[in-house]
């Protein structure tokens, strides 16, 4: 049996994209072989990795911390450019806690110098300017703020001034 800690996004309410209302503290079993994007249920370890499934730009996700396990498989999902990722399926899994918005930003602040997990972030969470200060207060890495600007912001020509530079 494997266990796999990780992360698992909902639509507002803990409520999954086929309407099933998931709760904090339980656990959930899945009967049939787990197969990626047929049967289990899916998460991933990394939380930016989430919001590849549910973007939070209206600010109606919900994002939980989960253990996967029982039977559990991970698949490498590519993304676009370099962005490839893995999802978990787990035959079983345990809803633990529904994160506050401070939870998330806290864990995030954990990767603030890697700038592949900052970058997947930024693109799909809305920040408010208070949470884009704390986390980008000690980031090196100057491509970060075109990602804010174009992301964050709609500033569309982010990346043109960046190239000018």
């Amino acid at each position: 049996m494997s266990i796999i800690k990780g992360f698992k996004a909902f639509n507002a309410g803990l409520i999954s994209v086929y309407d099933f209302t998931f709760e904090e503290n339980k656990c959930y079993h899945v009967e049939g072989e787990v197969v990626y994007r047929k049967n289990g249920f899916h998460f991933c370890e990394h939380l930016e990795d989430t919001l590849k499934y549910y973007t939070n730009t209206n600010n109606d996700v919900d994002i939980a911390k989960v253990i996967g396990f029982g039977k559990v498989i991970k698949k490498e999902v590519e993304g676009f450019s370099t962005d490839d990722y893995e999802v978990c399926v787990a035959s079983d899994i345990k809803i633990l806690n529904k994160l506050t918005r401070e939870e998330i930003i806290e864990e995030m602040q954990k990767h603030q110098y890697n700038l592949t997990r900052m970058t997947r972030f930024i693109t799909c969470y809305k920040l408010t300017d208070e949470e884009i200060k704390e986390l980008t207060e000690n980031f090196e890495y100057d491509i970060l703020n075109s990602y804010i600007e174009y992301y964050q912001y709609g500033d569309k020509d982010a990346f043109k001034r960046r190239k000018k530079r």
